[in-house]
């Protein structure tokens, strides 16, 4: 007898689909273009971007796997890792750069900040997650990385300057608690949660 396809398995599929078709239109672009710099440069310039978004999706996807009552982030990870993929290449496909200061940065770095700040999460959350003192470190994280995030989006939106000293601290205890997770999970191996 054959099972019926699930739902998540069609929408890959379909995806999966939609990049082929869309790769097949690039590679076409590209190789009949009289000038082809600019469509290299779009190309490489959405590579980059995928690169630095992809772990950040692996975060959610791992997170969504390892504790299913938190599925519900990583999917929003994954979808807060996209967005940001596109707006940031749709940025550099505009021309703009960041390292000139050209067009507006706001919502792309917005976007840079939530994702980055989404994708730590996912990863603590999907890490941290046996005995007290392991829970209280990777809550710890969770609170700072979302501090963190909060500040420099308020920061980028509302003009609000953040004192360094704040970041400082806040980077300090971030460090920390990641630099400890480890060390507690390590010791903990074999061991009921």
């Amino acid at each position: 007898m054959q099972s019926r396809a699930k739902p998540s398995d069609l929408v890959a599929w379909a995806a999966a689909v939609l990049l082929c078709g869309i790769a097949v239109a690039a590679i076409a672009a590209m190789l009949g273009a009289d000038e082809p710099e600019e469509a290299v440069g779009k190309a490489t310039s959405a590579a980059v971007m995928l690169i630095l978004f992809s772990p950040i999706g692996l975060a959610g996807i791992v997170l969504a796997v390892r504790r299913p009552a938190l599925a519900w982030f990583g999917h929003a990870t994954i979808l807060v890792a996209f967005a940001a993929f596109v707006i940031l290449t749709k940025q550099f496909w505009d021309g703009n750069s960041i390292f000139l200061g050209e067009g507006d940065w706001k919502l792309p770095g917005i976007a840079l900040v939530v994702s980055l700040a989404c994708g730590q999460i996912s990863l603590v959350l999907s890490w941290a997650r046996s005995g007290t003192l392991v829970f209280a470190l990777g809550s710890a994280a969770v609170v700072v990385i979302a501090a963190i995030g909060i500040l420099a989006v308020l920061e980028i939106l509302a003009d609000i300057d953040v004192s360094d000293r704040i970041y400082g601290v806040l980077a300090i205890l971030y460090l920390l608690a990641i630099a400890l997770l480890p060390l507690f999970t390590l010791g903990r191996k074999g061991e009921p949660g």
